[in-house]
Parts: structure tokens; sequence; C-alpha cells
């Protein structure tokens, strides 16, 4: 996500003090407005003031005297939620804190319900929990021996033309 708020499908409905006025989903770096008391998310305030007209007015209730102040007790509190995977609807049973889903997704441990690329470079997505047996066995671009002289090459060479 470039900006905005998390996106992610939340077990419990977030408190409404969480969630951005400006992008309506749980505020990332989630910013105060000592005017109106509302959240707003950090990157959903810096594009407000970009495009409006009088940048220094309050994107939600327009007071001329608008100041923020990054509410860090907001933020660990957010950043505490549970949320279900991304790909709980491809099977994926984790559940987890906002602050934790990165590493779910983002490793090769974690979510076996992800798409991913080939390793082998042969273009193929497949979600990770295939990924193994695909490049050790199914991928046309995986090394094998030949047979008969021994030398080492893509799947679909050796078989191929090689042979």
């Amino acid at each position: 996500m470039v900006g905005g708020g998390y996106e992610y499908q939340f077990v419990d409905t977030p408190l409404d003090m969480f969630v951005c006025k400006i992008c309506q989903y749980p505020s990332r770096e989630p910013h105060l407005s000592a005017c109106c008391g509302h959240t707003v998310c950090k990157s959903c305030l810096e594009a407000a003031k970009k495009s409006a007209t009088i940048s220094k007015d309050c994107p939600i209730c327009r007071d001329e005297e608008f100041i923020t102040l990054h509410n860090k007790q907001a933020d660990r509190a957010i950043r505490s939620l549970h949320v279900f995977c991304i790909n709980k609807e491809k099977g994926c049973e984790w559940q987890g804190e906002v602050n934790d889903i990165i590493n779910h997704l983002g490793n090769s441990d974690g979510c076996q319900f992800e798409d991913v690329t080939c390793s082998n470079d042969c273009g193929k997505c497949l979600q990770q929990q295939y990924l193994t047996s695909h490049v050790e066995d199914e991928c046309v671009c995986h090394k094998v021996d030949c047979q008969y002289c021994h030398i080492t090459g893509e799947h679909q060479f050796i078989e191929g033309e090689h042979k």
C-alpha cells in the first residue's frame, strides 16, 4: 500500500476514533486534529494539504487554526488490532496483529497462499505452497542432467534440442 489507511479485513470492527476521516480506513500513522478532534492518516493529510486551495485549513471541519499531532497512542492501538490474512479467500486461516501481517506475507515461511513468481524465471505465477514442487519437478526452466553425457541445462533444452 502506498498511502492511506490499513485496508485489511479486521477481525473486529475498529473503533470509529481510529478511522481516518479522509480515506475511511483505520489510520496509518494517525494524526489528531486539534480543532475538531478527528483522526487522519499522515499520507491523507499530506495529500489534502497539497490539493487544497487553502492548505492551512482543516480538511475535515475547515477551521483556519489547523494543527495536528502524531497520535502515537492510537498508532500503537491500531497496529495491535487483529486482521485476517489478505489471502483468506484463497484458504489462509492466519489471524494476527497489523504489526505482524507483513512478516506473515513477506517471508518464505509465511503465507502459503501468497502468489509468487517462479524463481527459475519461467514467468509462472503460483501460490507459495506449490513453488517447491513446481521449481524442482514441473518448471520447464529447472536444471537437469543429461542422462547420456551428464551436462547440466534447463529441462526444456536437455529434453528438446540437446537430445
